[in-house]
């Protein structure tokens, strides 16, 4: 079964498939060839293309985002995997319309939502919203990742009849940081070198016999 991401990065394919087809029929087949006395089509077929190839760019810019977020995710995994069996790693949850979750971390420590980004350079924090190189970034992360939390916090309760903590952590793969493991608006932005240590050594909240019914309630989200 294909996964979000999977299913995401084939959806970006097919367009890319469908534009060059038809930028190869319109240069092929163009058709003010069949009207060569009216000249206003000819602009027509000259825009056309320009809007095309305009397409056709944004949709290589968006497969290579893809291809650098798929790599940044899949390091963060390789980290996560290095924790103790204790933990119970959760990947690709998919809750409506707050779409997919990176990564769940469950284990003595807590709850953990982990929000991969792969942007590079330095990010810091300008006391509402994070900033890389000093210019903000194309979506709040910090609000994304504290949207995330409260529907997972909403699953719990409502599957468990119980309220859980859930710690929001924003894990840069290759940028340049500087916050340590001091939280920004309440989440841990940390480069992914930190990822272990802060999972293992900062508790937010210490496991009990509901954990596994934390891990079998998250389950039935998997993509």
């Amino acid at each position: 079964m294909l996964s979000y991401i999977q299913k995401n990065k084939l959806k970006w394919i097919f367009k890319l498939i469908f534009i060059v087809i038809v930028i190869y029929f319109y240069g092929r087949y163009p058709f003010y060839k069949f009207f060569p006395d009216i000249l206003w089509l000819w602009w027509v077929w000259i825009g056309g293309l320009s809007l095309l190839a305009s397409i056709f760019g944004f949709i290589c810019i968006q497969l290579g985002k893809w291809k650098r977020g798929g790599e940044a995710e899949q390091e963060v995994e390789d980290v996560s995997y290095e924790l103790p069996e204790d933990f119970i790693i959760l990947r690709d949850i998919v809750i409506g319309k707050i779409g997919n979750i990176d990564e769940i971390i469950v284990g003595p420590t807590g709850i953990w939502i982990i929000e991969v980004k792969s942007h590079t350079g330095k990010i810091t924090f300008d006391g509402k919203e994070l900033r890389r190189n000093g210019e903000l970034l194309e979506k709040d992360f910090l609000e994304q990742v504290w949207s995330q939390v409260n529907a997972v916090r909403n699953i719990l309760k409502r599957e468990l009849r119980k309220s859980f903590f859930v710690q929001p952590v924003i894990c840069f793969s290759d940028a340049e940081l500087h916050f340590g493991l001091k939280t920004v608006r309440g989440a841990y932005v940390i480069g992914l070198d930190w990822l272990k240590k802060l999972i293992l050594e900062k508790s937010v909240q210490l496991n009990d016999p509901g954990m596994d019914e934390v891990v079998k309630a998250l389950e039935k989200y998997k993509e």
